[in-house]
């Protein structure tokens, strides 16, 4: 009812056990979204991202060169395993070096680091099998670290001292990831390199191999140690890394 052109106040509805619950749920949500905003906001400033048990290194240009195995539908982005997984791979020690287990484990570490992926060593196999087609229903088998001879991997006919590489899966017509991958490596190079304590080479061409897997490929800068010749690096060198750091700096799948 109006009287001297004023509204009557209307009478304020007692909050019930409902209404009271509703409000908490919502204020919680709410706190949820504005913290994961705030994770996605340091995310982009440090390299953090909440799903990845490893920071990803900081991109920066340091005047090197380096390219990627394969690139996304635009061009630009590239193929890359998924940072949020580990990268799954089992060491065949047929054919290897007394210290072939430090090797891997170092390399590992290398290019963890550079990477900000994660690796998961499972342990030793018996297989050989490099290159084989996947078995749709199943899940993708470990990366195979191995050491074998031109007779075994023709590959490495030539003085070849490693061989690299990974299965890429297409996920959609835009999108591209590796789920697999391998590495072999020459057993006459390495048990030369054994006999002659030259540790540093023989892990700059583990390490080499390892950038491979991950996505990157050759350069012709000597001051990289993804140069074809790989002469006298002996480890990543600047465009090495800024290439390393791009593989890791992408999105979870």
């Amino acid at each position: 009812m109006w009287s001297d052109g004023h509204r009557t106040p209307r009478a304020k509805r007692p909050w019930t056990p409902f209404t009271a619950g509703l409000a908490v749920v919502m204020t919680l949500l709410l706190l949820v979204i504005i913290g994961r905003l705030v994770v996605v906001y340091l995310g982009s400033r440090t390299g953090y991202d909440a799903d990845r048990d490893y920071p990803t290194p900081e991109i920066e240009d340091g005047g090197g060169s380096f390219a990627f195995s394969a690139l996304q539908a635009d061009g630009r982005t590239p193929v890359t395993y998924d940072p949020c997984q580990p990268i799954r791979l089992q060491i065949n020690p047929e054919n290897a070096p007394p210290d072939h287990r430090k090797l891997v484990e170092r390399a590992v570490v290398h290019t963890s680091e550079a990477t900000g992926f994660e690796f998961d060593i499972l342990g030793t196999t018996d297989s050989r099998k490099v290159g084989q087609p996947l078995d749709q229903d199943a899940a993708p088998p470990p990366v195979l670290v191995m050491w074998a001879d031109e007779h075994e991997f023709g590959a490495l006919a030539g003085g070849t001292a490693g061989v690299a590489g990974s299965t890429k899966l297409t996920v959609s017509p835009s999108f591209s990831r590796y789920i697999t991958g391998f590495v072999v490596l020459d057993r006459v190079n390495f048990d030369q390199m054994a006999e002659l304590h030259a540790d540093e080479p023989a892990q700059a061409i583990v390490d080499h191999e390892f950038g491979h897997l991950v996505g990157l490929s050759h350069v012709k800068d000597s001051g990289e140690l993804m140069h074809e010749e790989n002469v006298g690096q002996t480890s990543y060198g600047p465009g090495d890394r800024e290439g390393l750091a791009r593989l890791g700096n992408v999105a979870c799948h």
